[in-house]
């Protein structure tokens, strides 16, 4: 289901759920509320609570099939009134509409309560993966889909991530910022029409530019004899063909 999302997220459509639609973020968003503001939105609707040590204690101790990032939001909503806004906040962003919290029952909910648009697990896990796709996390994408034989391949698995945690950080080489620089220089878009695309569109756009720069690179290749074209298969000369992130 997920995957037919992606010609609506290509379009800049909103996407739907139970609670309302999703709305994608476009560039101008993101400067108006500040950078750093969006990646805390991010970050905190997407926290990976595998990284939480204290995890089996917690599902043990509140009877908890599995603890996950609307656990995590809920707890911690009610347990800090300045945490909760920062929640609220940020569902609203891309829900734009009034988000509460029901501390008492352990719950978010859209505009009146009446109205019974109750973001229950079920649905926070449908809204994370939107997310995920919404802001192009193929690395976060690919997680989602992985599946364990057993406890200890997946432990071995949390005890990498654990390790990758603990590296020191390294420098990106890219950010948002130099992203639409490269888009506006390298392309006919105007600055207005960058800041018009959503995340999404951005990142595609981005991407894409590298599979067609490696294309055209082929047939100069060809054409100035440094490469044999008895060797280069049609996808090698194919812009259109899905783009594999390896580097996201």
């Amino acid at each position: 289901m997920l995957e037919q999302l992606e010609l609506k997220l290509l379009g800049g459509y909103p996407i739907e759920t139970s609670v309302g639609n999703m709305f994608q973020a476009k560039v101008k968003d993101i400067v108006e509320i500040d950078e750093s503001t969006y990646n805390k939105y991010l970050s905190l609707l997407l926290y990976d609570v595998d990284l939480i040590e204290e995890k089996s204690i917690i599902e043990k101790q509140f009877g908890i099939g599995e603890f996950t990032t609307f656990e995590f939001l809920i707890m911690q909503s009610i347990s800090s009134e300045e945490f909760k806004d920062i929640a609220i906040n940020a569902l609203e962003f891309f829900l734009k509409q009034p988000v509460h919290l029901a501390d008492k029952y352990g719950f978010f909910y859209i505009g009146d309560i009446e109205n019974q648009k109750v973001i229950t697990s079920e649905t926070y896990s449908y809204i994370r993966k939107i997310l995920i796709k919404m802001n192009y996390l193929k690395e976060m994408e690919e997680e989602e889909q992985l599946e364990f034989a057993n406890e200890t391949a997946r432990e071995w698995y949390m005890n990498i991530k654990k390790l990758e945690r603990e590296k020191p950080k390294i420098k990106p080489q890219v950010n948002l910022h130099s992203i639409i620089s490269a888009m506006m220089w390298r392309t006919d878009k105007t600055v207005d029409e960058i800041f018009n695309m959503t995340v999404y569109q951005l990142y595609d756009g981005y991407y894409r530019l590298f599979l067609i720069d490696d294309c055209l690179g082929v047939k100069q290749g060809i054409y100035a004899g440094t490469v044999d074209s008895d060797k280069v298969k049609p996808d090698d000369l194919n812009w259109a063909k899905i783009i594999q992130n390896e580097e996201n």
